[in-house]
């Protein structure tokens, strides 16, 4: 089991990876997934954001910052 943070933002970075595209010119917030998928030693971030803005016509909007088991949100 892994736990490391990751985001949504990773997800087109790792379909890009997978269909081999990475190295292309396209920029994409996030990073690939891949390393951690097969259990590669990576240097990942320890921070995350997280962005809450609302659903259903909830006018909530809440930002989260984690930093290793902080919470601050």
């Amino acid at each position: 089991m892994r736990e490391e943070w990751v985001s949504l933002a990773d997800i087109y970075p790792t379909l890009l990876d997978l269909a081999g595209t990475a190295g292309s010119d396209t920029e994409a917030d996030g990073r690939s997934l891949v390393p951690l998928l097969r259990q590669d030693d990576v240097a990942w971030p320890e921070t995350a954001v997280v962005e809450f803005n609302g659903v259903n016509g909830l006018a909530t909007t809440m930002v989260t910052l984690r930093h290793k088991h902080l919470k601050y949100g």
